[in-house]
């Protein structure tokens, strides 16, 4: 259209309106048709595609600007779900006088202290996130029995490698929350990390307890979703999560490229 248009004023222009024209008013140097029409479907190329740039480069913004939304609300989301657990461990301590209460209430604070001010960036040190689950360990260490299972190992140099922040917390937690049940002689939480060929190797596993009324509901499985999602959007097809159930055991298995 635009083509037909400017060719049509070029043959205007120079088959109509210069030829009643006075010579001395003009000096023109004439161009062949087939030139004029190569010389303009270059420019009209040119101007789509740099059209069709910009369109692109303002939906990769928009995507982007999506995606760290979305990061950021599942990253907030493990706040509130911590919280609600761990005051909830605190509150049963409370009921039962228990000289560890104020100790809780400290390693809490220190835990909500990372949570708040040093987990906003896109990776963290693996170190970090180490030093984050010990306390974390320690944490629920003092509302379970001395003669349960708690362990956490690690092995590898991790003070080179980065990862998303909080994002095996969730599978900790519910470790916690759904094991150290039943008989304290056969409750455990077994963690274990391991850095070995640039791969960073998670694996956590607790005994199966007595489900109460709270894991059968909508809550059960927020930590799990958290997890999975923020693993498509940030690790996608760089990862690898099993999950087994066995008759006692409960197990997620994660690498991380």
């Amino acid at each position: 259209m635009l083509l037909a248009a400017t060719y049509g004023l070029h043959e205007f222009t120079f088959e109509v309106l210069l030829p009643i024209l006075p010579t001395e008013f003009y000096m023109v140097s004439f161009t062949e048709w087939q030139v004029l029409i190569t010389i303009f479907g270059i420019y009209l190329v040119l101007t789509t595609l740099i059209k069709l740039s910009k369109s692109w480069y303002v939906l990769q913004q928009v995507e982007k600007e999506k995606l760290s939304i979305e990061l950021n609300s599942l990253k907030a989301q493990v706040n509130p779900h911590f919280l609600f657990n761990s005051l909830n461990s605190i509150y049963s301590q409370a009921l039962a006088k228990s000289e560890h209460t104020a100790e809780t209430v400290l390693e809490l604070s220190n835990l909500l202290r990372y949570m708040l001010y040093e987990v906003g960036d896109d990776l963290v040190p693996l170190s970090k996130e180490v030093e984050m689950l010990e306390n974390y360990i320690e944490l629920q260490k003092l509302r379970v029995e001395d003669s349960a299972h708690v362990s956490f190992h690690f092995k590898g140099n991790i003070e080179d490698v980065r990862i998303a922040p909080l994002l095996v917390f969730p599978l900790v937690e519910n470790a916690f929350k759904h094991g150290l049940k039943g008989d304290s002689n056969d409750a455990y939480v077994k963690i274990s990390l391991e850095i070995r060929d640039e791969q960073i190797y998670f694996d956590v596993r607790n005994n199966i307890g007595k489900v109460d009324d709270m894991e059968k509901g909508k809550y059960g499985g927020i930590g799990l979703e958290n997890v999975s999602r923020r693993l498509e959007l940030i690790y996608a097809g760089n990862y690898q999560m099993d999950i087994t159930t066995k008759e006692n055991e409960y197990r997620v298995k994660l690498i991380l490229s």
